[in-house]
């Protein structure tokens, strides 16, 4: 063997020596990785996923404290206090100002018809009502049907759930246009429709167009919803033997007595009676000037920024009812269910409304045959105008 090639063999021996070194004081190295190192590498790795599962199975899980139900009656009782301390708060429900709600206003001065000037002005309104209701029908359906379920695929507006709601808000805008509208057809010595025009409230006991009895009814209309939202909540937790079934048995077997007939009678009881006290108390006080004189500053005396903070509290406490349901965020009811929780003051587990639709099988056959093939060609099928409700969107659509 020459000297080059022994000196060659030489280099590769070195080579691949120096190489297993460096590899044994790799392995070496990660033998010896100090305990916290490996921590901080799967904490950082696997932590995230773990806080995000914890997240969600706390905004899912019923079992969760928040969810108790306990917790769920007391936020509806907390909402209807906040409710009566911003009204006793505001400044504006003092007010001797003419009242101006912009949007509510034109709606509700539409549907007042005996406002109207003259009777061909009392025929135009509605007119515009009555198709301004089929339109924004038509549309939410479209908007339901199209965009929500196909597009978006929302769960909790699978079949016909939450088609009031949305129905509802197409309707609205509907008739908003319509007013809009209606003050450009009519001539210049008529009153438009304006935020002012809420003449309706006043058939229903607001003694004036002024804020501080405008919100009279406004108030009572707050106090009465909160109400139903307590009913409705209480009689679902009463109902409920999946997910406490041994929270408060005896009262459970009561309140479900009676085939059921003793969760009606209470529930249309306590809101008969809760409503009509709510509109005595709140039509019977502060109707003479100084009948309301708070001077407690440590409760009262709020300023904008504060009684906008509560506001705040307010729409937050609304939305965690929501979170509180049992069945959030789907909605759905689970199989397990053996008895499906029913509406309160009701035997029924939803509301269905189809009349529309019942009118419109019921029309006759329009002759010549092509027109009666435009019409079933480009007219919704009946079935598109039945609406259902259940007690979920019932709780808490208001």
């Amino acid at each position: 063997m020459t000297g080059a090639a022994v000196l060659q063999a030489r280099g590769a021996l070195g080579a691949a020596t120096e190489s297993a070194a460096q590899r044994a004081a790799q392995a070496k190295e990660v033998v010896l990785m100090p305990a916290t190192l490996v921590m901080n590498t799967v904490n950082q790795k696997v932590r995230p996923h773990l806080e995000s599962a914890r997240i969600a199975s706390m905004l899912s899980s019923p079992h969760v404290w928040w969810r108790h139900p306990v917790a769920r009656i007391a936020i509806t009782w907390v909402i209807l206090v906040e409710d009566y301390f911003i009204y006793a708060e505001d400044p504006v429900n003092d007010s001797h100002v003419i009242a101006n709600f912009p949007g509510m206003g034109h709606m509700m001065g539409l549907i007042t018809l005996h406002t109207s000037e003259t009777a061909g002005l009392g025929f135009l309104r509605f007119f515009l009502v009555i198709v301004s209701l089929f339109v924004g029908f038509w549309l939410g359906r479209q908007f339901l049907v199209r965009i929500v379920r196909r597009r978006w695929k929302l769960m909790a507006f699978d079949g016909f759930e939450g088609a009031f709601s949305v129905v509802s808000m197409f309707m609205c805008a509907a008739m908003m246009g319509a007013a809009l509208l209606y003050n450009l057809m009519i001539p210049s010595w008529a009153a438009p429709l304006t935020g002012a025009s809420m003449e309706l409230l006043v058939a229903f006991g607001a003694k004036s167009l002024e804020y501080r009895h405008i919100n009279q009814s406004f108030q009572t209309l707050s106090g009465s919803v909160d109400l139903l939202a307590i009913a409705m909540v209480t009689d679902q937790v009463y109902q409920d033997y999946l997910w406490y079934p041994n929270w408060a048995p005896c009262t459970k077997l009561l309140w479900n007595s009676w085939r059921g007939r003793t969760r009606v009678i209470c529930f249309w009881v306590f809101m008969i009676v809760g409503v009509a006290l709510t509109a005595h108390f709140v039509f019977k006080t502060g109707t003479d000037p100084g009948d309301i004189y708070w001077d407690n500053t440590r409760i009262g005396g709020m300023t904008e920024i504060a009684r906008s903070l509560l506001a705040s509290c307010i729409v937050f406490t609304d939305l965690f009812t929501v979170l509180q349901d049992w069945a959030f965020p789907m909605f759905i009811e689970t199989l397990e269910v053996e008895v499906p929780v029913k509406i309160a003051g009701t035997y029924a587990e939803t509301f269905r409304c189809n009349c529309l639709g019942v009118l419109w099988r019921k029309l006759p056959t329009v002759t010549p045959a092509c027109v009666s093939d435009f019409i079933r060609k480009y007219t919704p099928d009946p079935d598109f105008f039945a609406l259902s409700l259940n007690g979920k969107w019932l709780t808490y659509g208001p």
